[in-house]
């Protein structure tokens, strides 16, 4: 349930329809009378795998904080998610977690996290915000830039036109063109600072059985000190195991 603030602004607009931008509409929603979300991919009510989220395809899951959050923004997320096949789970207690040859002790945390596919995760997610009064979807539309009033942010210019708003919230990621579009003003763009790691995902899903690994939901193998590949299987809605590999600085899986 939404705590509606008693001032209000009027609209306020989120560019990226993505996690980050799902829950930053369902925030402003109890301090705007309206809110849209512009999303440049085409957003539909089933789950499913798109351009602007390429890591989908790979291992996904929800950690017990994370869990929480949604749980205190949707209180009906844990119905949808499950009802949609994810599987709550103590990321230690029914795990494998193996680390320099050894398999660690379990622990249990007393706190659950949900397996899920982000695909399936995002797309609950979703139809949780669609379901709140106030708040729009324009998807297919590509922003292009910023509409200011000297150096006052007033709205968006869009491939469909322009939009005026009390504020606007880039949730687009690293490749957002904010930093662009407010030095054109004479902003100085944020500082930023690259740590190359080549870092590199294999992918792959197979039938799961809920008799493997006696019950066990996760394996994971965090790479080592020395190491520079790891690897996790996650177990997955409609009967999966989500398997994927990792590699730093060259150490890439084969697809094969």
């Amino acid at each position: 349930m939404n705590k509606r603030s008693e001032s209000r602004g009027k609209l306020a607009l989120v560019i990226g329809g993505s996690i980050s931008g799902l829950l930053a509409a369902r925030v402003l929603s109890d301090f705007y009378e309206n809110v849209v979300v512009i999303e440049r991919d085409s957003l539909s009510a089933a789950a499913g795998s798109r351009r602007g989220v390429p890591h989908a395809r790979h291992a996904h899951g929800l950690l017990a904080s994370g869990t929480q959050v949604l749980k205190e923004l949707f209180p009906e997320i844990m119905r949808d998610l499950l009802s949609a096949g994810a599987i709550p789970a103590d990321v230690l207690d029914d795990a494998r977690w193996f680390f320099e040859g050894g398999c660690l002790q379990r622990s249990p945390t007393g706190t659950k996290g949900v397996l899920v596919s982000r695909p399936v995760l995002e797309s609950v997610v979703r139809n949780q915000v669609r379901e709140i009064e106030g708040i729009e979807f324009y998807d297919n539309r590509t922003v292009q830039g910023l509409l200011f009033d000297g150096k006052v942010v007033k709205g968006v210019r869009t491939d469909a036109g322009v939009l005026e708003t009390d504020l606007v919230v880039d949730t687009t990621g690293r490749g957002s063109r904010s930093p662009q579009w407010l030095k054109s003003i004479g902003f100085e763009p944020p500082l930023e600072e690259r740590v190359e790691v080549q870092l590199t995902y294999t992918t792959r899903l197979f039938k799961r059985s809920p008799s493997d690994l006696g019950g066990d939901m996760i394996v994971a193998i965090p790479p080592t000190p020395d190491g520079k590949r790891g690897g996790v299987m996650l177990a997955q809605e409609n009967g999966l195991w989500i398997t994927t590999l990792y590699g730093y600085f060259g150490h890439q899986a084969p697809r094969d």
